[in-house]
């Protein structure tokens, strides 16, 4: 028998009463399939949109608690907060502090400290603004974030501060709470899609504006009438939402059109499992959901979601390399070990009504503030560094070092998120920098540069995307790089434009119908050609930034573990020359060619004695897989000093004819 413990698992359309086993079933399936992602992408490509299914479910039972108790006028936000403590802070502090302990014993330095920012963070329930802020969810330095994790937890409770206060409002009003909550849900999506049209994906998928449509949609169950509907419909029904649900999270949403969510299918076919399932008519396709097994790992669920990853976060970690198939099996015993626990001893005994508030309050305020001063120690102390040899240190240091626009200097420009180094308005750049994260990352240098000769540097991104014309790394990417690519060459003041991005994406090039060129790197040049010829044609000077070697692996992060825990590196830290220039040689050839161009080879500056180098004196070039450190855009600078590297290239030429 499955004991009725979640208070907050009584809702459902119309007037929702008593417990359902369906939405604990719907909750194994949100789990199962992040706990499946989180161990390799490779296993369920979409299995992160069991958040949305979380978000949906939670917007559901949320509101059909605050809803029916305001219509029946025993609502009080005292109470509400209250059980929101009881559901999630308990289990949060549990895991929060063996993550911790844990984290303070293997983690390097750097690691540290942005773990204690986090820790900070998750406790003030703002984890999701601290990771928009920190990086890429989907990088893969985020594998090294015990508490990444926790940015959903963020999102929810931030909704959960204004929205029992809308329904208090306007509970005497419902059919102005109902319209209030349509236009909240329709403006979150609206927002959503704007901001990855315009480049935002970032605080699109981090942020409450653009994920409370998916609470919302949720939400908007409760004010619908409980539906009478013959069984053939439903299974019909729920067959539709299983599909789509599974298909999504299986092979992830790749036929949902940029700049629509991705999550959309997977919100949409668990609104519709949810409304379906609330008619209450006996169906084969419902009887999976109430199975034993499901409902037990729904009733785990947020334990579950607590402890899977740090568990395997601080594994990979501490192993270097990816854990094989036995490993993946202990780690699996350990988080449901640990889930199962939680619930039992910790869950379960705070969310009694026997268990005194006050009690609660003292209990849960204590440890919060215990845990925030170890968090707060570790960002003081910058992470420990005198626990290891300064060369572990510094090596170390260079992850996520790479330069990224602050917010200080980001600005709008041609309706897009420009990043300016100057004073004035970005129309007087003399400068543009057309690219990526590949082409932002040389910006430090640029930017000194621009300053030396008194100018203004303006960098238009291609927003995640590549700057060529006809063909991108999705379809959706050709529109947004050809706007950003006409905004550069109408520059009313910019004389020059440089372009820069990461060459080694000529095998993920599709035209505008989604196909794969039959030759990936012709098709690379013919794009780029098409760009400079956009721009020469309204009379810009162009510079093309050629390839680097780049070591396609969290270089920084994987060398200083490797060393602090006495491992071997299992991956190279160089590159030999002759590799490098075969497989770049068709792009240097043609773009040295043209005449009309010039063309900075900052592989010249890596490149010695017949080697790439990843690292140098002891420092890694490198703060990711591939986007240079602080300390390589030493290494690299002279390059983009275009006096020195003419000289440099003249001498480099005459050194090959001799030979």
């Amino acid at each position: 028998m499955i004991p009725k413990l979640l208070s907050d698992n009584a809702p459902g359309a119309g007037k929702p009463h008593g417990y359902r086993r369906d939405i604990d079933g719907l909750r194994a399936i949100a789990v199962l399939s992040v706990v499946a992602f989180h161990f390799g992408e490779h296993f369920m490509p979409g299995g992160y949109l069991g958040v949305d299914v979380f978000f949906v479910l939670s917007g559901y039972l949320i509101t059909g608690i605050i809803v029916r108790e305001a219509g029946e006028g025993r609502f009080s936000i005292a109470r509400f907060y209250e059980r929101r403590i009881r559901r999630i802070a308990p289990a949060l502090l549990f895991a929060l502090t063996a993550t911790t302990g844990f984290a303070a014993l293997i983690l390097l330095p750097l690691d540290l400290e942005g773990y204690g920012e986090s820790l900070i963070a998750s406790l003030a329930f703002v984890a999701n603004i601290y990771f928009w802020r920190d990086g890429n969810y989907f990088a893969q330095g985020s594998e090294t974030k015990p508490l990444l994790h926790i940015w959903s937890l963020g999102v929810e409770e931030q909704f959960y501060i204004f929205f029992p206060l809308l329904v208090m409002l306007l509970a005497s009003r419902k059919g102005w709470l109902f319209a209030t909550v349509v236009g909240t849900v329709a403006a979150s999506f609206v927002l959503n899609v704007w901001s990855l049209r315009a480049g935002y994906a970032s605080p699109a998928f981090y942020l409450l504006p653009t994920r409370a449509w998916e609470l919302g949609a949720g939400a908007l169950l409760v004010f619908l009438p409980k539906p009478a509907i013959a069984r053939g419909t439903a299974e019909v029904l729920m067959a539709i939402s299983y599909v789509m649900l599974i298909a999504a999270i299986i092979a992830a949403p790749l036929w949902v059109p940029h700049p629509i969510p991705t999550a959309l299918p997977a919100v949409f076919a668990t609104a519709l499992l949810i409304w379906v399932g609330s008619a209450g008519t006996p169906t084969a396709l419902s009887g999976p959901l109430k199975t034993a097994p499901m409902v037990g790992v729904g009733l785990i669920s947020y334990s579950l979601y607590l402890w899977h990853w740090p568990v395997i976060v601080l594994a990979k970690y501490y192993l270097v390399d990816a854990p094989g198939p036995l490993m993946i099996l202990s780690l699996l015993a350990v988080m449901f070990l640990a889930a199962w626990a939680s619930w039992r001893y910790v869950e379960k005994p705070f969310r009694s009504k026997d268990f005194p508030v006050r009690k609660l309050y003292w209990i849960t305020g204590g440890w919060a503030l215990a845990l925030a001063l170890a968090g707060l120690a570790f960002v003081q102390s910058g992470g420990f560094p005198s626990r290891l040899p300064q060369s572990v240190a510094q090596v170390n240091a260079a992850i996520g070092s790479h330069y990224r626009c602050s917010l200080a200097d980001t600005k709008v420009y041609a309706g897009v998120r420009s990043c300016w180094f100057g004073e004035g308005d970005p129309a007087t750049a003399d400068t543009v920098l057309l690219g990526n994260s590949h082409a932002q990352m040389y910006a430090p240098i640029l930017r000194d540069q621009a300053e030396t000769r008194g100018q203004n540097l303006l960098m238009i991104p291609a927003n995640g995307c590549a700057p060529l014309t006809g063909i991108n790394i999705r379809p959706g990417c050709i529109a947004v790089a050809e706007s950003n690519i006409d905004a550069a060459a109408k520059h009313p003041e910019a004389d020059t434009v440089m372009i820069a991005f990461a060459w080694h994406i000529a095998e993920d090039l599709v035209d505008p119908s989604g196909e794969a060129p039959t030759d990936p790197a012709q098709a690379l040049i013919a794009g780029l050609d098409r760009t400079i010829d956009t721009l020469r044609a309204e009379g810009k000077k162009v510079v093309v930034v050629g390839p680097i070697a780049v070591p396609d692996y969290e270089l920084p992060s994987v060398v200083s573990r490797a060393n602090a825990f006495g491992r071997d590196n299992p991956y190279p830290i160089e590159r030999a020359e002759s590799d490098f220039l075969s497989e770049f040689a068709p792009y240097l050839d043609h773009f040295r060619a043209r005449g009309d161009i010039k063309l900075l080879e900052p592989h010249r500056a890596q490149c010695q004695d017949g080697v790439c180098r990843y690292m140098a004196d002891g420092k890694s070039l490198f703060a990711d897989k591939t986007h240079i450190s602080r300390d390589g855009l030493e290494v690299f600078a002279p390059i983009f000093d275009l006096e020195s590297s003419i000289a440099r290239e003249r001498t480099l030429s005459e050194k090959e004819d001799a030979q």
